[in-house]
């Protein structure tokens, strides 16, 4: 299902800059009219569906379904995939990545002096893919979308890898190009949280076995990644290119944010920075910086970047009768700064 969002639906050593900060959820700059953004919705199998009939789209149908449905906006500059986690109903999920490009406007405004990069404006466009992730705030409830992210996104059986990865491809198609390849002057990043990160993972994944891969990504963004540590080893490198793989759809760096003391209510899942292997793949930490510190180009030029948040993440839990976190807590400046300087870095 393809709609227009309506407002609802189913470490660093660069210098300090001390001017004006953004501090609300949405900055404290003006908002112009930019795109709209539209949704997307997934069913349980991960299959598109139809805003029409509420039923899935064929499989031979899907790349004009896509087509027809999914037009770029001229003003378009900065396209995101939005990909939200566990508890993240239609609402919040339509909210989340716009809360987060109208901060990162404001930004922008305040101190263009941070980043260098983006010298003919930020127009940010969201397309948010919701999928049923709602459960009861329980442990049992958590396994069972657990569950189901991962059925949804397995190679067998799973279509959500192959509608994203369909998807992607129809954005990167209107892309244009010239002006500095291969994206042009338009940027196509991916944003994912906690199990949104695992389906843009398995649709960057399937692009990468490709010999020209149907799309090319400028930047991919977890927020709070729940997926287990062994992902370092058996998926994060297959996204980058690699000895008898030259081209790879991810241009940019996998950018991995935590929050300090993040637990997911069970063990096992990926919480912390670094993990034991991927030495394939350049890697490296940095902290979640304030507002007023510019990123330096190198310290998110890593193929796999892990960014710690610190005091800027509250205990955030989805419920109460889970333990204590910040595996929810999302919409901070900081985290719009990481988004926007990624944006730059683009560039």
């Amino acid at each position: 299902m393809v709609s227009e969002i309506e407002g609802g639906g189913p470490g660093n050593d660069g210098p300090r800059d001390d001017g004006p900060r953004a501090d609300g959820p949405r900055g404290d700059g003006p908002r112009d009219d930019g795109p709209r953004p539209v949704a997307v919705d997934l069913d349980e199998q991960g299959r598109l569906l139809d805003p029409a009939t509420g039923l899935p789209v064929r499989g031979d149908r899907l790349a004009a379904h896509l087509a027809d449905r999914l037009r770029m906006p001229a003003a378009a500059g900065d396209v995101y995939v939005h990909v939200p986690g566990w508890q993240t109903t239609t609402r919040p999920a339509d909210r989340a990545a716009t809360d987060l490009t109208d901060t990162a406007r404001a930004l922008l405004a305040a101190r263009p002096a941070l980043y260098p990069g983006i010298t003919a404006g930020y127009r940010p466009w969201c397309v948010v893919v919701r999928w049923p992730s709602a459960s009861p705030p329980t442990l049992a409830g958590y396994r069972r979308i657990r569950d189901r992210a991962a059925a949804m996104s397995a190679a067998a059986g799973g279509s959500a890898g192959e509608v994203l990865a369909r998807l992607l491809g129809c954005l990167d198609a209107q892309r244009g190009r010239p002006a500095g390849e291969p994206g042009g002057d338009r940027y196509l990043h991916l944003l994912g949280h906690s199990f949104g990160g695992r389906f843009l993972c398995e649709a960057v994944r399937r692009a990468a076995a490709d010999r020209q891969p149907p799309f090319t990504v400028d930047s991919m963004l977890l927020l709070q990644p729940a997926a287990p540590r062994e992902a370092y080893a058996t998926c994060f490198p297959a996204l980058f290119p690699a000895p008898g793989r030259s081209t790879a759809p991810l241009r940019g760096p996998l950018v991995l944010a935590h929050a300090r003391g993040d637990a997911p209510p069970e063990p096992g899942a990926l919480r912390g920075p670094l993990g034991g292997a991927a030495a394939a793949v350049r890697r490296s930490a940095v902290p979640l910086l304030p507002v007023d510190v510019p990123y330096h180009r190198r310290a998110l030029e890593s193929g796999i970047v892990n960014v710690l948040g610190g005091a800027a993440h509250r205990a955030a839990p989805p419920a109460r009768s889970l333990p204590a976190c910040g595996h929810g807590d999302l919409h901070h400046p900081e985290l719009a700064h990481l988004l926007l300087s990624l944006a730059a870095l683009a560039r």
